[in-house]
């Protein structure tokens, strides 16, 4: 912390004896020097002959908390408030003490404190301003900056500060503006190129975020925030190898940089480097990542998962309640929790689905074990699975979501969610369920798409390309029609099974006089269902549709990227859960690459 900014130019101490006064500016001298424990001395001797001494104990206080000693940094502080509390010094002081302790709140009033004593006090409106920022109130801290700005317009780093307010009201090119004014002001200003390549990789700009990022490193190559924010900006744009060496440049220069450890972990799942994964998601756990902490286990379970490891993979994966990111809201706990500890024979059990419909239709299979240990069950479903459930051996009431199961007319003894049943019974990779179909078409629905399709003249093969565009992995397991099209099979009739066509496929879809498609006329998963039992096989990327497809024992082949969703395991061509699979693979992990 530079000295400068934490007393004004105003005359200290002309009240006081000579020699008092000669003895203060000499280790204010040696404090601004840097010389600290000299400094120290001083101030501690001016306080020996005169406890009350108001700038020594600000100092002395200041001092202090540049060693990171914020307590007694606001005691003393404090003290020579009690002293004189006119001084606008020690209130800005005290701001900076208190924000060291993590009293934020208190830290803005002292720094209002400041301003309102001495309203020309452009670091007090400044630091005032990044407090408001760090407590997400980036309009009122925009509008301290505002204020330094009028005050002090050639301040590179009152523009930078500025931008990143803009960035907290997610007004990037506004920010990208204040970025470039203080890159005008100051060429080498690291934080500024960091923050501009922050902006633009927030607006999709990946390769000026990566010359922005690229600039800071030119400037300052042991920059760990730099070396950090350009492997998230490789990380994004799927470039693995290279956003791994950025990780490993920020650990080397901070080992214990918890998120990188975690970034590099999920980079190394990608690049299938499980083991090392493993690895780096427990570095991040010793390095005190603990509001991330739920996030690492959760990973942790998917690698686990994904590498046939189910006793590991299981315990783990109830982590998932915990994870921001997935937002997931526990239910029905107000009745007792059924992890597999006690029997089930004449018991009323809820089993509540979670997630997507494709994990709802493979998991579902759990139902029927639950019942076969004696066990009357109530399913609560998505509405749009009602139909498609009513096949499901074992189910003895089904429920529609947002209904209240007070409503039942029963009593519920015990309550578990879905997928949490693998972990009740303790599923390992021989016990898997797998029956080779375990669900059903409604009859009248698959008469209907019986006569609307008409006799088959060729095989039918029914076709899924994409899926839900907001998917986190979409980019990895959605194919462009047109490119799928080069490998079809001649020979065979076509038929979408998608509901949702996107604008980019319709032109293909259009032109493609062997593929029929049905979509408008796919009013429910009733439907689809039908439509997928009039297949001969099905060809799917990982979506529910392939799901259906297996449930319904229907012929599958399923195009998975290079890293695939846990449930399809590694280096196999089959499915344990789904014995009518068969697995095509990606060779390398970029997207666009054939199966």
């Amino acid at each position: 912390m530079n000295i400068e900014t934490l007393i004004s130019d105003e005359v200290v101490g002309q009240s006081e004896p000579d020699t008092l006064v000669t003895a203060f500016h000499e280790a204010l001298a040696l404090h601004r020097g840097g010389d600290l424990d000299a400094a120290q001395d001083g101030y501690l001797q001016i306080l020996a002959r005169q406890p009350r001494h108001g700038d020594a104990l600000n100092l002395m206080g200041a001092l202090v908390g540049q060693r990171g000693e914020h307590a007694r940094s606001a005691e003393l502080i404090s003290q020579a408030i009690a002293v004189d509390s006119e001084k606008a010094d020690y209130h800005y002081n005290l701001g900076i003490a208190l924000k060291g302790l993590g009293q934020l709140t208190a830290a803005v009033a002292s720094y209002e404190r400041a301003i309102g004593l001495q309203p020309a006090y452009v670091n007090a409106y400044e630091n005032c301003g990044l407090v408001l920022y760090e407590l997400g109130q980036s309009e009122a801290a925009l509008q301290r900056f505002d204020q330094a700005l009028v005050l002090n317009p050639q301040d590179p780093s009152i523009h930078s500060n500025r931008g990143n307010a803009f960035g907290g009201l997610q007004q990037y090119e506004a920010a990208l503006r204040c970025y470039e004014q203080a890159l005008a002001l100051d060429p080498d200003y690291v934080a500024a190129h960091i923050s501009q390549g922050n902006a633009l990789k927030m607006l999709g700009h990946y390769d000026a975020a990566i010359a922005s990022y690229e600039r800071a490193l030119a400037i300052a190559p042991n920059d760990v925030d730099a070396h950090f924010m350009l492997g998230s900006a490789y990380h994004e744009t799927q470039q693995w190898d290279q956003a791994l060496a950025s990780y490993d440049r920020a650990l080397t220069l901070q080992p214990r940089l918890a998120q990188a450890h975690y970034n590099r972990g999920v980079v190394l799942n990608m690049l299938q480097l499980f083991h090392a994964a493993l690895g780096s998601y427990q570095r991040a756990i010793d390095c005190g990542l603990l509001q991330g902490r739920a996030s690492l286990e959760y990973n942790k379970s998917l690698i686990f998962l994904l590498m046939g490891e189910f006793a590991e993979g299981w315990d783990l994966y109830e982590s998932r309640w915990n994870v921001p990111a997935l937002e997931m809201e526990s239910k029905h706990t107000s009745y007792q929790a059924w992890r597999g500890e006690t029997s089930l024979a004449g018991k009323t059990v809820l089993v509540h689905s979670e997630q997507g419909l494709g994990d709802i239709l493979q998991f579902c299979r759990y139902v029927t074990a639950v019942a076969a240990m004696g066990a009357r069950v109530v399913f609560e479903v998505p509405h749009s699975l009602l139909g498609v459930m009513q096949s499901l051996q074992g189910v003895s009431h089904l429920m529609a979501w947002g209904l209240d199961s007070a409503d039942l007319g029963e009593t519920i003894d015990l309550q578990c969610p879905l997928l949490s049943l693998p972990l009740a019974f303790r599923t390992d990779f021989q016990t898997i369920p797998a029956s080779p179909r375990y669900l059903h078409s409604q009859p009248e629905k698959l008469l209907a798409w019986r006569e609307r399709l008409g006799p088959a003249q060729r095989p039918r093969v029914g076709l899924v390309w994409s899926g839900n565009p907001t998917h986190q992995f979409d980019r990895q397991r959605s194919i462009p029609l047109e490119q799928l099209k080069i490998y079809l099979p001649k020979g065979v009739d076509y038929v979408c099974l998608q509901k949702e066509v996107r604008a980019s496929d319709q032109t293909a879809l259009d032109a493609g006089a062997d593929i029929q498609s049905f979509s408008s006329e796919l009013n429910d998963f009733d439907d689809t269902a039908a439509l997928v039992e009039c297949m001969d096989w099905v060809i799917s990327v990982d979506t529910s549709v392939a799901h259906l497809a297996g449930a319904l024992g229907k012929p599958l082949w399923l195009l998975l990227p290079f890293v695939p969703d846990w449930r399809w395991m590694l280096e196999r061509d089959t499915s344990p859960w789904y014995p009518s699979a068969t697995l095509y693979r990606q060779p390398t992990p970029n997207i666009g690459t054939a199966y």
